[in-house]
C-alpha cells in the first residue's frame, strides 16, 4: 500500500467513516475499531493515524472537544470540508461538484 499523504488521505478516511456512521464526530476507539474491521485499512499503523488526528486538530482541520476528563471527541469542521472539496475538484474536475 502506498504511504498515506497528509492531510488529504487521512481526511478522506475520516470522512468515509463519518459518512458510513452518519455522524459529525468520532472517538479514537470508534475509528480504530472501524479501521480494523475494514480489510483495506488494516495495514494502517494505528499510532501514525492517531498522531495524524492530533496534527489535523493542530492545523485546524478537526475540532477537539473534551466531554469529560477521560472522554474526547473529534469533530469535522468547515475547514476540513473545504480542503476535501478542493482536493476532489482537483482530481475529478469542478463539474462533478456543481
Amino acid at each position: 500500500m502506498a504511504r498515506l499523504k497528509f492531510p488529504h488521505s487521512y481526511l478522506m478516511i475520516i470522512r468515509k467513516y463519518l459518512d458510513e456512521k452518519k455522524q459529525k464526530c468520532f472517538t479514537y476507539r470508534g475509528i480504530r475499531a472501524w479501521l480494523y474491521k475494514h480489510q483495506e485499512w488494516r495495514d494502517i499503523e494505528w499510532h501514525t493515524f492517531e498522531r495524524s488526528i492530533r496534527k489535523l486538530v493542530e492545523v485546524g482541520l478537526l475540532d477537539r472537544k473534551e466531554l469529560s476528563r477521560n472522554k474526547v471527541i473529534f469533530c469535522w469542521n468547515e475547514n476540513a470540508e473545504r480542503v476535501i472539496r478542493k482536493f476532489l475538484e482537483s482530481v475529478y474536475g469542478n463539474e462533478m461538484f456543481r
